[in-house]
């Protein structure tokens, strides 16, 4: 019995060690585990990385009579402009649902509250490389308003980028032209950043609020080849100050989108009847996210898609590529 207990006792110390060694290193296997997760670059970037898109794709939100378009390629993400701050439709919302968490860069085109009303919200949430701005459109009458928002991506230690006509940012194979403000205008408006999207043999041009002056300066500055675009935003949220025959017939594209809805305080009609005339006398399919919502246009197979959310797929529209 003492013989049979010895060797029960050497057989129990040594199950006794074998499992606080295997606990050992199972412990140390789970540690090593949780260092490398943390500090391993190619894992951690995870938590800040974009969802991928296979497409390039440009969406106008649907927020009312304001401005806010995303654009998105790859990993990649650029916001332009950020809405009424009194908006129904939350951008960060939106961009929540679409997976967004760092912008290559954000635009604000110019100090009215209907385009960067938004931005102190979205500047908490998601990380942003730098600010696209133009320094001539700062001296306005909101420019208090504005200057706070400037103030509070200095703070943050967030570069601005002060951009004037010619100057072109680049990522990847999209290549953003930027055609104005091309002088200082005394009309806000008319100060408005306006850009050029290229991507492979499309062209899309975002014109901020630009007024009739703008048109005639740009149309002055570039030839018509080089406005020349597959769909245009239309300005200042189809107001009659801006899209005159003129300059929408050199920019001929195929699509415009216009950005509108009910103001909260004004009586002013947008989109104009003007405007809306205009655009049906050059034949330019024409899209208003009050009517159809937020419009996604997506480049697939060398053709752009337009896709709207109130809208069923029967209704979507094909543009070939341009000439």
């Amino acid at each position: 019995m003492i013989k049979s207990f010895y060797i029960n006792s050497k057989f129990n110390k040594f199950n006794f060690k074998t499992i606080n060694f295997l606990s050992w290193i199972f412990f140390v296997g789970i540690l090593c585990f949780l260092v490398y997760d943390n500090f391993n670059p190619e894992t951690k970037k995870n938590d800040n990385i974009n969802s991928f898109v296979e497409n390039f794709s440009i969406e106008f939100f649907d927020v009312g009579k304001a401005d806010s378009a995303l654009v998105r390629f790859g990993h990649h993400a650029v916001l332009i402009d950020a809405a009424e701050k009194n908006s129904a439709t939350s951008v960060k919302d939106k961009l929540n649902q679409r997976g967004i968490k760092k912008f290559d860069f954000v635009v604000l085109t110019h100090p009215h509250s209907d385009h960067y009303g938004q931005m102190p919200e979205i500047l908490k949430k998601f990380i942003i490389k730098y600010l696209v701005t133009a320094k001539s459109g700062i001296n306005s009458h909101e420019k208090s308003n504005f200057k706070k928002i400037i103030r509070k991506f200095k703070k943050m230690k967030i570069p601005i980028k002060f951009v004037k006509s010619g100057d072109i940012i680049k990522i990847d194979n999209v290549v953003f032209k930027i055609l104005g403000p091309s002088k200082k205008y005394t009309n806000i408006n008319n100060n408005s950043v306006v850009m050029q999207i290229l991507y492979k043999n499309h062209s899309f041009l975002l014109t901020g609020d630009m007024e009739k002056a703008a048109e005639k300066d740009l149309l002055n500055l570039y030839s018509g080849e080089s406005l020349k675009s597959n769909i245009i935003k239309i300005a200042h949220h189809g107001s009659s100050t801006s899209s005159t025959e003129a300059f929408l017939s050199k920019v001929n594209p195929k699509i415009a989108i216009i950005s509108s809805g009910k103001y909260f305080n004004s009586a002013a009609l947008y989109p104009s009847t003007k405007t809306l005339s205009t655009l049906e006398k050059l034949k330019i399919k024409t899209y208003i996210t009050e009517k159809v919502g937020s419009i996604i246009a997506s480049v697939i197979d060398d053709k752009i898609i337009i896709k709207t959310e109130k809208n069923d797929v029967s209704q979507n529209q094909d543009i070939e590529k341009a000439a």
